[in-house]
This record gives C-alpha cells, structure tokens and sequence, in this order.
C-alpha cells in the first residue's frame, strides 16, 4: 500500500484532462483547486478510476459556516479494484475552509473511521487507525481525537500507547505535521 501512494506522489507529470476528471464520477465544477489537485494525482495514477456516491462530501468540520470537504477513498476505485484500502483502513483527505477563502489539508492518511463529534462545545475529529500507532498490532483498536483551534486541529487525546513508539514511516504524501503530535513530541525538536 505505502507503494501505491509513493506512485501517486511521483505521477504528477502526467497529465490528466478535465473530461477525463468528470468522467470518474466527480463533478469538478465548483470545487476548489486544492481539491482538484488531489483528484487529479489519483487520476494520473489511475486513469481509469471511478468514483461512487459519497466519494466528496461536504460537511462543515471546523463549524465556521463554510462546507468543508472529504475525500473518502472507500468509495473510488481503480478499474474493478479499490486499492486505496487496505488493513489500515482507506485513503482519507479532510480539508478545511480558512478565512482566506483557501482550504488547508488537516488530513490525508488511511484511516479505518472518521467522525466529527463535539468535545466541551468545540469542533472535533476522531480518527480510528492501524493498531501501530498505539504501539499495537495492527488489528488492535487505536484511536486519535484532535480538536479544531482557529486554523488547524489540536491534540486532545489518544488510546493508551499512542506516541509511544514512532509509527510505521509515512509515504511522502502525507502531512505529517505538528497538528499531529503529542505536546511532548513538539517540545523534543
């Protein structure tokens, strides 16, 4: 799997056309670019993908009166095939509006369930992933909550082991970043 996303990384000199893109059964006009950006390296991986109902949705995540957008990769797949999952769950992009009418990726991994709960009254993300990430197998449950705080997605808590041991080594596309961190994991650097 890390193979796949590494490919689709390094396939962006291809080029894809905008037909081609509403032929996967995704509507493009109105979404913004770095939306289509992301569709577009799925593409140029997988010319052949089809999209199914529920593959964008919008859903306004960070509760300031703008739809944000989901990419649900559960939903897509590459000729007859849905390689953008396996035992860790699917390929999920979670963007956010910010005031600057641009959207801000807060996710893009495989993730086996995501949900938008409140925690104390404020905007939150639960996030299910591979046992590994709790310092687990991988079939043992793992789970991560961040809330949001003005432009980005904060630590709240986790299941017992996470942070303990560095997870599997990311592909190059994901935004492994801060917003993902344990509060002692930012201090070491």
């Amino acid at each position: 799997m890390f193979h796949l996303v590494t490919i689709i990384v390094f396939l962006g000199a291809a080029v894809v056309s905008r037909p081609a893109l509403a032929s996967a059964g995704v509507r493009l006009k109105g979404l913004p670019s770095e939306i289509k950006a992301v569709i577009q390296k799925t593409l140029d991986y997988c010319p052949d993908a089809r999209a199914e109902r529920g593959f964008v949705k919008r859903r306004d995540v960070n509760t300031d009166g703008v739809p944000d957008y989901i990419l649900d990769y559960g939903k897509l797949k590459c000729g007859s095939m849905r390689e953008f999952c396996g035992s860790a769950g699917c390929w999920t992009y979670v963007f956010v509006s910010l005031p600057n009418d641009r959207f801000v990726e807060v996710l893009g991994m495989n993730v086996r369930e995501l949900r938008f709960p409140k925690v104390r009254g404020r905007s939150a993300m639960h996030v299910e992933l591979h046992g590994t990430f709790c310092n687990k197998s991988g079939a043992d449950p793992c789970s991560l909550t961040t809330v949001w705080e003005k432009t980005k997605f904060v630590f709240h808590s986790a299941s017992p082991g996470y942070g303990e041991s560095p997870p599997p080594p990311p592909p190059p596309i994901w935004k492994w970043s801060e917003r993902w961190q344990l509060p002692e994991e930012r201090e070491r650097k």
